[in-house]
């Protein structure tokens, strides 16, 4: 048991396992995903473990010739300064969608991402369609989803619908006169129906 204490096992374990867990902890501020499960962890903070090792080659001289040759100041660097800075970095872009898929598998290689289901309803439109989002107290609001209205799902969320209706008598579908658009907000929000043309 002693032996598990000695400083070269602990230099092994931060070097193939605190870095990455660093490296995922910085990433998870960004990355929105299931709960991983512990062995997922275990295995994702040794790959990224490793990745920061390959890192760790080509910044680990410049460090020694430009800033210092302190062996302490160089692990803290290789296990905490460095990963948390990388995966701060992919965080941010992983949540622009900026990485290249290769790119995603190998630097999230356990995480599955979760999609709220606003996004995933407007992933699956394939065309412009009409939408009723009806509110908790009894509200409803009518309104076209074209090529130029988007969804976003952070936050309360809300949708910018390119043209309101209102509802006749007859319950035909009447254009906003003028013509306008809007952003809506979700807060409340209890359903979300969408309508193709060929349906209204």
């Amino acid at each position: 048991m002693p032996s598990l204490l000695t400083p070269d096992t602990f230099e092994f374990l931060a070097r193939f396992f605190l870095a990455g867990w660093v490296f995922l902890s910085a990433r998870s501020w960004w990355v929105k995903g299931e709960r991983p499960k512990p062995n997922e962890v275990l295995f994702e903070a040794i790959i990224l473990s490793l990745l920061n090792q390959l890192v760790t080659l080509f910044t680990l001289p410049f460090l020694t010739s430009q800033i210092s040759e302190n062996a302490t100041f160089l692990l803290v660097t290789e296990v905490f300064l460095q990963p948390l800075i990388f995966g701060m970095i992919v965080g941010v872009r992983a949540e622009w969608n900026r990485l290249p898929d290769g790119a995603r598998r190998l630097l999230m290689p356990a995480v599955q991402p979760v999609n709220s289901a606003l996004a995933f309803a407007v992933d699956q439109i394939e065309a412009p369609t009409y939408l009723i989002i009806s509110y908790t107290d009894g509200r409803q609001v009518y309104g076209y989803f074209g090529e130029r209205s988007f969804a976003r799902s952070e936050g309360n969320g809300g949708i910018f619908i390119e043209s309101l209706y209102t509802l006749s008598e007859d319950e035909d579908w009447i254009e906003a006169s003028p013509r306008r658009g809007g952003w809506v907000t979700l807060d409340g929000a209890l359903t979300i129906e969408f309508i193709s043309s060929e349906d209204l």
